[in-house]
């Protein structure tokens, strides 16, 4: 692949790297850190084009397409000030900041000028949590009552190889501690069940680490469609446990993150019904992650992690992988749905009353239409942005796409010569 498009890394610790390593499939990279035995560690294993032991010496000597924060919390606003100030996309570790001071500012550059701005809360890429997502969309737990969510690890075991008091994560001035870092819980929770209306919590202190930053969290939340959920993070548990129980009218579901689980309990049937994953599926989120930023910035829009609807045609297609991995699959059909198995939902009757509801359902999604003439012209009034490729000749064909239509209900934005046999646009309405 041509990497037409420059990536300043500022920060190559452990997070850094594992970014550069999933970030250099699109990107020419460039790193920035303070010390330069990681920088030479660094070139060791990558292929880097250049290296600055200043950020700021990298911002005004070289032009980037964006700029990946993978420094401790506190350096976080300082490097993305001076990066939207030189026109740069944001990719941002988790979490933020310190606090929200100085980032609304950020943000209102960001829309001015137009910028990509992305926070690393990589979770959401988990094949198998997108997984536990669509079984509550199906309701397999009936009406939701309550969530309860765990978040427990041994910081000294995080860097065997450095005293843990050393690292960011034991300082509180440095941004350290389970409740910013184990933040990802806190996105879950949103992801999965909506926003929160109010919070009760603890932040302390309790165990014998001697860490200035909290080692400790604990909350109830009380959430806008008055589910609640009760949540503790905390960095002293000697066993390892991530995980998220979801209770409901019906049973409960729980979705466990450290051995690649999702258990559903029939309150009928009082059984566990129990599907593994492995660390591979949950190791796909970073490169997924990457994909998604790089596809953001380029703004072009990728299935992954999305909603696609496609024909029987397109579904029985030899060449096609149904059902596609990483997406919640649609399948419009007039057979009996037990007949095909494999999609998330079957349509038939009135699809784009059921693509609007569907949409309404997943808001922080986007919908897919994919297949021919008869899919295309079924669902026109729900597409909004149309992907054709031409392809140059006469061909016999039994349907064609009504060109027309898209002609005079959409507008040309962008157009892309491919070779001597075609070439590739983009509508929207």
């Amino acid at each position: 692949m041509k990497k037409n498009k420059k990536l300043l890394v500022v920060g190559t610790g452990s997070i850094g790297k594992r970014q550069i390593s999933n970030f250099s499939r699109y990107f020419q990279i460039d790193i920035a850190d303070v010390r330069n035995d990681r920088i030479k560690d660094t070139i060791k294993q990558y292929n880097i084009n250049k290296s600055f032991l200043d950020y700021k010496k990298a911002l005004k000597s070289e032009k980037y397409d964006a700029v990946a924060i993978t420094v401790p919390p506190h350096m976080h606003l300082p490097v993305a000030k001076l990066a939207v100030k030189k026109n740069c996309a944001l990719f941002i570790e988790k979490p933020l900041g310190l606090n929200s001071k100085g980032w609304s500012n950020i943000y209102k550059i960001c829309k001015k000028k137009k910028l990509i701005n992305y926070v690393a809360y990589c979770h959401r890429f988990i094949p198998y949590l997108l997984k536990l997502k669509k079984l509550l969309s199906k309701k397999i737990v009936g009406e939701i009552y309550c969530a309860h969510l765990k978040w427990s690890s041994y910081l000294p075991d995080w860097h065997k190889y450095e005293n843990y008091r050393n690292f960011y994560m034991s300082k509180k001035s440095q941004g350290g501690g389970s409740l910013l870092d184990d933040s990802h819980g806190i996105d879950l929770i949103r992801y999965l069940l909506g926003e929160v209306k109010s919070v009760n919590a603890l932040v302390t202190n309790i165990s014998e680490l001697k860490m200035t930053s909290d080692d400790s969290f604990f909350a109830t939340l009380k959430m806008n469609n008055n589910k609640v959920v009760q949540m503790s993070f905390d960095l002293f548990s000697r066993t390892p446990r991530i995980y998220i129980e979801i209770t409901g009218k019906k049973g409960t579901i729980i979705w466990d993150r450290v051995n690649h689980q999702i258990k559903i309990y029939n309150r009928k049937t009082n059984k566990w019904k129990i599907e593994q994953f492995d660390l591979k599926n949950l190791m796909s989120m970073y490169p997924s992650q990457a994909k998604y930023f790089y596809n953001c910035l380029i703004k072009q829009k990728n299935t992954i992690n999305n909603i696609v609807v496609m024909g029987r045609k397109t579904w029985e297609d030899p060449f096609m992988p149904t059902p596609l991995k990483s997406r919640i699959n649609v399948l419009i059909t007039s057979k009996d749905k037990e007949l095909i198995e494999g999609a998330d939902y079957y349509f038939s009757g009135n699809i784009n009353d059921q693509i609007q509801n569907l949409q309404s359902e997943y808001k922080d999604m986007d919908i897919f239409i994919i297949g021919g003439s008869e899919i295309i012209n079924l669902t026109f009034k729900s597409i909004e942005q149309f992907y054709l490729t031409r392809i140059y000749g006469n061909y016999n064909c039994e349907k064609f796409i009504d060109i027309t239509s898209i002609e005079n209900n959409m507008k040309m934005i962008k157009k892309i010569n491919g070779d001597s046999t075609c070439h590739f646009e983009i509508w929207e309405r």
